[in-house]
């Protein structure tokens, strides 16, 4: 270098610091003028361009002065910059690999890399660049929550609780530390431990998302039983957040849960959700002119996330089998990427299939207006991944909410739900819903078991001596009003046991506390036995050859799992509730001819349990039967059901008609 490009290379960088870019870049074109290859000057050119705002301009100049000075660690890391910043992950990867190589102790560097290797999808490379950090420095409370995030995302939850307990150890008040370790130890089970760390985080948050972690706490509390505790941390991450509608459906679902809470008093929550989220929807935004011929084909459009192996497929499948294609055009909208046999079986069994989950509310509710969707049935309710906001549009002239969800949509623009006189009697709950009421003639929905399925056993009573009971719904419906009836059951019938079955029980924390309740009563931790889940559906289904008879939960009772007990020969006793969730028991057992099991009071409830428990002969007589029973039943007339599905279809097009 010439001592005149020295010194206007010292003056550019002068200018440079001091924000007088137009002049920096005059010097150094001067200088590059004479000396083209010069790699300081086009390096702090580079930064000049990057100063004004012109990343692809700084991007050539400086992969211009790498290219002829490579040994430079400062240039490959600033292109790496560039691209970071131009979102170009995968270059910006190469450059800081250059940079690690040249100076393998550059803890930024290999920070940098890491955080490439993370975004670009390289797990485990992005594991070992934290890793090398932390062996540079180990006392950074960030790189081990870094190291932790990848653990977390990568499924490794062990590795990611201690990378997260050690970030918090160094820092305990770092809430993005505390908020990851809380979400580990929830998906780990350990429920009450995530709870602390939640509200640590709360104490600490910052910029984290309080409402999320509100709701965590609420679905912890919900998984340990405590309803109350649940909804009232759902209604502070409402309140944290209140346009995000998601957080509010949670509420909703977990209301239908609590023993606490009045049919009236859950049905008005559910109605403050179109006054809360629905807006300028509300009412529909569509013109249906020129769409009333009553007795042409009508196009039913079907809307849900659960078509893939969900308990929703094992009701709608078997009404898609029985559809009458001349006379019912059938669309269905896919909310999910999912995509398993049970949903290319349905893919198969519908004309029109669409995929709709990277759709926004505006452009689904164009695409069911396009397709000229006559009845839009939404099979979701206020479950995750549901399109209530598109239903509030009114893309179709009839709306119809069925099986999904147990309660009202609170929609006005959903003009009819599907149910039964027995889960729904006429004249009691009919001011509960927003939606009119059509109670199908014999139950509200159709079930088609699994296949394969294993074959019917002897009643386990017959070889062990001993009754055994069983559930295997959610645990979140088994509330301490469920257990503590069921201690009084295993009080009554001095020798029986009991079988619990749900995915929670993989949780150490679950376990103990379930044993605990019923040692507390003085019932034996060996007459409990817990499971959880099995490795495929069919192991599932060969695990009630383990139970005489299944205990339905209240207030929200078992509804698939009902079914599933049932067809393994099992019979279930049920309480009849105060609103749908809790009668749906009442529907089923009645519909197979089953209704003795059905008890109005949990006094009866004790009361058949413990009969029944006595009469081994009558257990072993319902199970060789019970499938031959239930395929005569309504629950299993898929095609029965559907022609009377079909019915009310058609009869709302006609009042629609009417109308129109």
């Amino acid at each position: 270098m010439s001592e005149n490009h020295e010194a206007a290379l010292e003056s550019a960088k002068s200018l440079f610091q001091l924000g007088n870019l137009d002049e920096a870049g005059k010097l150094l074109l001067s200088v590059l003028a004479t000396t083209p290859e010069h790699d300081a000057a086009l390096a702090l050119l580079a930064g000049v361009a990057h100063a004004k705002g012109q990343f692809q301009k700084a991007v050539t100049l400086m992969r211009q002065a790498a290219s002829i000075n490579p040994s430079v660690p400062g240039y490959h890391s600033n292109l790496g910059n560039l691209h970071k910043l131009l979102n170009n992950d995968g270059e910006a990867l190469r450059c800081f690999d250059k940079v690690v190589a040249l100076q393998p102790t550059n803890l930024q560097a290999v920070l940098q890399l890491a955080d490439c290797c993370e975004r670009t999808g390289k797990t485990q490379e992005a594991i070992d660049c934290y890793t090398k950090a932390l062996s540079l420095n180990s006392g950074v409370a960030e790189i081990h929550c870094a190291l932790a995030c990848v653990y977390l995302k990568n499924k490794q939850f062990k590795m990611a609780v201690t990378a997260f307990k050690t970030a918090c150890a160094l820092r305990p008040e770092y809430g993005e530390a505390n908020h990851g370790l809380g979400d580990a130890l929830r998906i780990t089970g350990y429920f009450s431990e995530a709870i602390s760390y939640y509200e640590r985080a709360l104490s600490n948050h910052g910029s984290l998302d309080i409402a999320s972690i509100y709701s965590n706490i609420g679905t912890c509390r919900q998984y340990l039983g405590d309803i109350e505790g649940a909804i009232n941390a759902f209604e502070d991450a409402v309140c944290s957040s209140p346009g995000r509608y998601e957080l509010y459906t949670n509420l909703l679902m977990a209301l239908n849960y609590s023993s606490d809470r009045s049919p009236e008093e859950v049905f008005q929550a559910h109605k403050q959700f179109e006054r809360g989220y629905v807006g300028e929807y509300a009412g529909g935004l569509s013109d249906f002119a020129d769409k009333c011929e009553s007795e042409r084909a009508l196009k039913i459009g079907y809307v849900s996330s659960n078509f893939c192996d969900h308990s929703v497929a094992h009701f709608i499948v078997p009404v898609l089998e029985c559809h009458d294609r001349k006379n019912f055009e059938i669309y269905a909208y896919h909310n999910n990427t999912q995509n398993d046999s049970v949903t290319r079986r349905i893919r198969e069994m519908t004309s029109n299939w669409k995929v709709v989950a990277t759709l926004s509310d505006a452009e689904l509710f164009e695409m069911i207006c396009a397709d000229g969707i006559d009845i839009l049935v939404d099979l979701n309710g206020h479950t995750a991944d549901n399109r209530l906001l598109v239903f509030a549009r009114k893309p179709a002239p009839v709306q119809v909410s069925w099986i999904g969800y147990p309660n009202t949509t609170g929609l006005s623009a959903m003009d009819y739900r599907i149910t039964d006189a027995l889960v729904d009697p006429p004249g009691e709950t009919d001011d509960l819903y927003t939606e009119r009421l059509i109670r199908m003639p014999d139950i509200f929905s159709c079930y088609k078991p699994s296949a394969p399925c294993p074959e019917l056993v002897a009643a386990p009573v017959l070889e062990k001596g001993y009754v055994t009971f069983g559930s295997f719904n959610n645990f979140a419906k088994i509330t301490p009003q469920v257990l503590d009836l069921w201690c009084e059951l295993l009080k009554k019938s001095e020798s029986a046991h009991l079988l619990l079955k749900d995915k929670l029980f993989q949780s150490a924390e679950i376990r103990r506390k379930v044993t605990d309740i019923f040692q507390q009563t003085g019932i034996a931790g060996n007459r409990i036995e817990l499971f959880s889940q099995d490795a495929s559906k069919y192991e599932h289904l060969a695990r009630y050859a383990q139970i005489d008879i299944a205990l339905d939960p209240f207030p929200y009772n078992g509804t698939t799992t009902t079914c599933e007990a049932l067809w393994m020969g099992v019979p279930v006793i049920t309480l009849t509730g105060a609103a749908h969730a809790g009668r749906v028991g009442t529907s089923q057992m009645t519909s197979v001819g089953l209704g003795e099991f059905v008890a109005q009071s949990p006094e009866r409830y004790l009361e058949i349990a413990a009969e029944l428990s006595e009469n081994w002969e009558y257990l072993q007589q319902i199970r060789s039967t019970m499938r031959e029973r239930l395929i005569a039943s309504p629950l299993l007339r898929a095609d029965v059901f559907t022609r009377n599905l079909e019915v009310a279809y058609r009869d709302a097009w006609h009042e629609y008609c009417l109308r129109g």
